[in-house]
Formats: structure tokens, sequence, C-alpha cells
């Protein structure tokens, strides 16, 4: 890829198609080509447990083509001699848009998507693509995950009563809706997309939030009465 060219990520949304007209104007401005990428999402357990069925994977890589070629005409009809360039990108979405833009002019994309590029900062598959695709097995496959993640702290806790819920919605207003209702929202912090989740449930909270650290040393405190 030329080292002027300007790459924007699109996904199908709103957002990214001003993203992408805004980076088109830039373009412009500097002479440079364009570059049109899309990626689809997939939730992160999905790459652990041998990923999604055919159907789904289909559909995912449907939306994004789409959002691509919709980009594409919008581009040709706004500014038709503006050299355009499309790339469908593989594995997760974030890392195929940094490597797509790192030696590029610059890189856009815009502050919330739909589709694969809210993955940047939602970490969780998108609403609408629950709704298109194969819906009861990503929300098994998501049920799968959870119950195994939370095993052993039933395990260790049996006394405790638990409930999963799998949603399908934007996971930082999720967590902020229950926050609503609940002693307390409890959150990992890390340095993953999560910090997207972490952002919007902060800003929407309407009760206590707890941010765990990835790395926490647990000190044993005494309840015993001092000497």
């Amino acid at each position: 890829m030329p080292s002027m060219t300007v790459v924007a990520g699109v996904d199908g949304s709103a957002e990214s198609m001003r993203a992408a007209e805004w980076a088109a104007r830039g373009a412009k401005r500097h002479r440079a080509p364009m570059r049109l990428v899309s990626a689809a999402a997939t939730p992160p357990s999905t790459h652990e447990r041998g990923g999604l069925s055919r159907a789904v994977a289909d559909e995912l890589r449907g939306e994004s083509v789409r959002a691509l070629r919709d980009a594409a005409a919008r581009m040709e009809e706004d500014l038709p001699r503006l050299p355009v360039s499309a790339g469908l990108l593989t594995g997760p979405p974030a890392l195929g848009v940094t490597a797509s833009g790192s030696r590029a002019l610059m890189l856009v994309v815009g502050a919330r998507g739909a589709g694969g590029f809210a993955a940047m900062r939602l970490g969780w598959l998108p609403a609408a693509t629950w709704r298109s695709a194969d819906a009861e097995l990503l929300a098994a496959d998501a049920d799968s995950s959870l119950a195994e993640a939370l095993a052993p702290w039933r395990d260790k806790y049996p006394d405790v009563p638990v409930r999963r819920d799998v949603l399908h919605d934007h996971p930082g207003h999720v967590l902020a809706s229950y926050s609503g209702c609940a002693d307390l929202v409890v959150i990992g912090r890390d340095d993953s997309a999560a910090g997207g989740i972490l952002h919007a449930l902060l800003d929407n909270a309407h009760g206590p939030v707890a941010v765990v650290p990835r790395h926490l040393t647990l000190v044993p405190v005494s309840t015993g009465p001092m000497a």
C-alpha cells in the first residue's frame, strides 16, 4: 500500500459512512488515493472454540462486503476522480484496521459503528448481527462461554445464587441498565477493546461500579479482635 494512502474503515453504519466521506475529502486535498477496508466482527470466544458456523460466517462476511460496496459507490458519486480501492480484512477487526493504516497518510474510523469496527470500541458482537445472522447459535455460544467462565466460581461458592443472562445490545448499555437495580456492578480492566465498554458503563451508570485491574493481588484481612 502506498505510504500516502488514506484508509477508512467501514462497517455499514451511518457513522462509518460519514467517516469515509470525511477521509475522502482529506484524500482529495492531499491528492492521495483512498482505500476502504472492512472486517466482520466475531465474538472473541469463537476464535478459541473453533469458529462460527458457515451460515453465520457467510452472513458476517456479507455485511462487510455490502459495507465496502456501498461506501465505494458513495465515493464514486461524490468524488468520481478519486482513486478508490477496497479490501476485505480477516481476523480480529481492531488488529486488521491498525495494520491497514500503519503506513497510511491517515486512518479514519467512525466514533461508533454497527459492524466490524464497533469491536474497536465495543468489544462485543453488534445487535444488528444477532438479528440478521444465526441468532440462536450465537446466543448458545455466548451462554456456553459464560457458563464455562462461571463454573470454577460456582464450585467455590456453591451457596451464592447465580443467573446467566445473554442479551443482544451494547455491553456498556446493558451493564449501565443493570447498575440501576444492582448493589454493585463489577467489571474488569485491561488494555483490550473492553476499554470502550468500561467508558460506556462509567458514563451511564446509575449506581456503584467496581473496576478491577487485570493483575490484582488480594491481601488477606483479619476480622478478629485486635491484640
